[in-house]
């Protein structure tokens, strides 16, 4: 929804208004926000973000929100929608937000005021985790009343490889269990999850010339063991998972229990449909029924998780709502931020590097040359901890030495700035230091590989009233390949598909691209097939049996220039794999050694302001904001806001609101922008400030009387450099692209 709501919920900032005028501002925004709570959209992101808020609750709020005489449980009632509103209409720093997601392109030509599509009908999907436990209701139906019971078709388990003689499990607790014989290797080699038991065992005696119960009994074990599951499992990689609960009864033998199962997922597909076509004031209903079917069915709950000021987890998934074609920035965009921010990945990268120069030393010293499973170098190298980093070689402690230079020499630049500007006037950081130690590193950088990135941008343009094209670094994700989930059903997807394709393959070259199968019970279990290998950590993508290989089988080797990764697929051929993870420190518990030894590896975002601070100089909230140099004269890339670190018994001690304000603009030098963030240790996300609404203010200083100190930061980009229009007025907006190094 359109950040224009909240900013026209305030009129100008509260710092010196008497009580009087305070008094008649806070009637007006209360006044505001009720009406606002009776705009359709709003009733709808409510309903959708926590299905618990029924129109009793919210009229409830509207009734303390037109309330003459104000008690405590009405301001607690306000503190609440404004938790909502600020979620739903504002993008900024890490608040969570009801949003759509569109597609989008740079340099499209004639795009000078991009505005956001709104889609003629929504897409709305039952959630991974609901349509499993369907199957595993319907699982325990068959297995009841048919004389058949559930009709399994079997596939490998996880962690489970097959070696020449013996069928392996590793487990958590590495104590692997094993299977030994060739009848229990063929078995695990054929199980596909497409061959139901009968057939699997049929295929496994013809393959081994074993009797047919001796086959029939391997695939008994196994499945009894874990070295087999269950095809009931739902495979990830389909954009409707109710798909998968189709395709598991569809195989199941015909009968009444049958039909009665696959009226049932009809039905549910028929009123997803429904519910995605219908108005907003005739959605809950058919939610409500979806959700008494699903719960009747499956005897489980349909909301996950309560949810109190953000999403209850629920049985549905609607997809990029409200989202329609792609969404265009105007030529010159991309060359302009290509320029700009490829110095400041570069930062990152070297940084990375010194890691992995590190890393390469320790394996040299420590594991030594050959083939190695990569899960026990993982191990060895959590292990050992600063033996790791004390075998650090010449070439990283000197890298490190630079970049302490670096770092050195921006604090000069701070000083000289703040001691000539103060802190309310942004510094361009001279970015010469660090090009002189880029050139340096340029070579050895190169010969590394290729670092990757996906920064999440802020982007803000004002060049149309002579400001600048305003980029604000948020975060760096490392997922080039995940992003395109976020448009599974979005006209035009196939076509982000295919080019993730392509550049994936190309990015990895002469390797397959690789990406870990992790189960993940919502409907971003959504993973496309994007060419890669599945490395099986815990979940079944649905990806071809040829591309599909247990985690724990793969393995690591040093070369001359950097290391071959290897692993076995399903198939039984060995092929060379690039690992790509999500980030760093996530995904998977092997995310770290990725980065550190594949020759295609993720960088993480250097947060500037934390790397410049330091005890005895300045914290980062004694810095100004900081721009990052040497890019086109018209884009500012910010890699640090300004922050406000305020005690808050300076100000939250006073007698009431206006006061408190007032010793607030004191401590701050008047410096404090209207619209801010600050993330109390209480609340799950940053909130939003606006010093100009009176209910948003009482918040702030709510939250500063349960809290020894609260830092705001300011918000960028500000409301007037928003360029994503709609309907309704701008929104805000978070802008992913990546960036590597070929």
């Amino acid at each position: 929804m359109p950040f224009d709501w909240l900013e026209g919920i305030g009129d100008a900032p509260l710092w010196d208004l008497d009580a009087p005028a305070l008094a008649a501002a806070t009637t007006r925004t209360r006044g505001r926000l009720a009406a606002l709570l009776e705009h359709p959209l709003v009733a709808e992101a409510l309903f959708l973000s926590n299905p618990a808020l029924d129109a009793a609750r919210v009229a409830s709020w509207r009734e303390s929100l037109t309330r003459p005489v104000r008690r405590s449980k009405d301001r607690a009632r306000e503190r609440t929608v404004w938790r909502y509103l600020q979620r739903f209409c504002a993008k900024n720093d890490t608040t969570s937000f009801f949003g759509a997601t569109s597609l989008g392109r740079f340099d499209v030509t004639g795009s000078t005021h991009p505005t956001l599509p709104i889609a003629a009908t929504r897409r709305a999907f039952l959630e991974h985790w609901a349509a499993q436990a369907l199957v595993d209701a319907a699982v325990t139906d068959f297995d009841g009343a048919t004389a058949d019971g559930w009709l399994t078709h079997p596939r490998r388990g996880p962690n489970v490889q097959v070696d020449p003689d013996r069928v392996t499990q590793i487990t958590a607790s590495d104590a692997p269990h094993h299977w030994d014989g060739a009848t229990f290797v063929a078995t695990a080699q054929l199980a596909d999850g497409v061959l139901d038991e009968a057939a699997l065992a049929a295929a496994v005696s013809a393959t081994t010339g074993c009797s047919p119960s001796a086959a029939t009994a391997a695939v008994t074990t196994l499945l009894r063991e874990g070295g087999l599951e269950s095809a009931a499992q739902i495979a990830t990689g389909a954009v409707d998972a109710l798909d998968g609960v189709r395709a598991a009864i569809a195989r199941q033998t015909n009968g009444a229990l049958k039909k009665d199962w696959m009226a049932f997922v009809v039905a549910a597909q028929q009123g997803l449909h429904a519910f995605a076509g219908a108005a907003s004031t005739g959605r809950r209903g058919h939610f409500d029924a979806l959700e008494a079917g699903f719960e009747e069915r499956a005897e489980v709950a349909a909301r996950r998780t309560p949810g109190e000021f953000y999403a209850s987890r629920t049985i549905m998934h609607e997809v990029g709502d409200r989202s329609g074609e792609p969404v265009a920035l105007e030529a010159g965009v991309a060359a302009a931020l290509e320029t700009a921010l490829t110095p400041l990945v570069q930062l990152c990268a070297l940084h990375t590097l010194a890691d992995r120069l590190t890393f390469r030393a320790w394996f040299d010293r420590e594991v030594g040359p050959g083939e190695h499973a990569f899960a026990a170098v993982d191990r060895a190298h959590r292990r050992d901890g600063v033996r790791v980093q004390l075998a650090a070689p010449p070439a990283a402690r000197e890298l490190r030495r630079d970049l302490g230079a670096v770092r050195d020499a921006f604090r000069v630049q701070v000083d000289a700035h703040v001691g000539a500007h103060g802190l309310g006037r942004p510094l361009w950081l001279d970015p010469a230091p660090f090009a002189a130690v880029r050139a340096r590193w340029d070579d050895l950088a190169a010969a590394d590989g290729a670092a990757y990135a996906n920064p999440d941008l802020l982007v803000g343009d004002q060049r149309a009233v002579g400001g600048p094209l305003r980029v604000v670094v948020g975060d760096i994700h490392a997922m080039p390949y995940l992003t395109p989930a976020l448009y599974a059903a979005a006209p035009g997807g196939e076509v982000v598909f295919q080019d993730t394709r392509d550049w994936l393959a190309a990015l990895c070259a002469p390797a397959l691209p690789a990406l870990p199968a992790v189960e993940r019970r919502s409907f971003m279990a959504f993973e496309p097939d994007l060419g890669q290998v599945a490395l099986e950590v815990d979940g079944r993508p649905s990806i071809p049996r040829e591309r599909r290989a247990s985690m724990e089988d793969l393995r690591i080797a040093a070369t001359a220039d950097g290391f071959e990764l290897t692993v076995e697929t399903h198939d039984g051929v060995r092929r060379g794999v690039m690992p790509l993870v999500r980030a760093a420190n996530v995904m998977s518990r092997f995310s770290r050694l990725v980065q550190l030894s594949a020759r295609v590896h993720p960088v993480r975002l250097v947060d500037v302001a934390t790397w410049l601070a330091a005890a005895g100089w300045r914290g980062a909230a004694e810095l100004p904001r900081l721009l990052w140099g040497g890019g086109p004269p018209d884009v500012e890339v910010v890699v640090a806001r300004r922050r406000f670190r305020v005690p808050s018994e300076a100000w939250a001690s006073a007698p009431d609101l206006g006061e408190a304000l007032r010793r607030l603009a004191a401590l701050t030098g008047g410096a404090m922008p209207r619209f801010c963030f600050t993330k109390a240790p209480s609340e799950p996300k940053p909130l939003l400030v606006d010093w100009a609404n009176p209910v948003a203010a009482e918040m702030a200083l709510w939250l500063a009387r349960r809290e020894p100190e609260l830092a705001f930061i300011e918000m960028l980009p500000e409301p007037a450099g928003l360029w994503l229009g709609g309907p309704d007025g701008r929104h805000t907006s978070e802008v992913r692209v990546v960036f590597a190094r070929s």
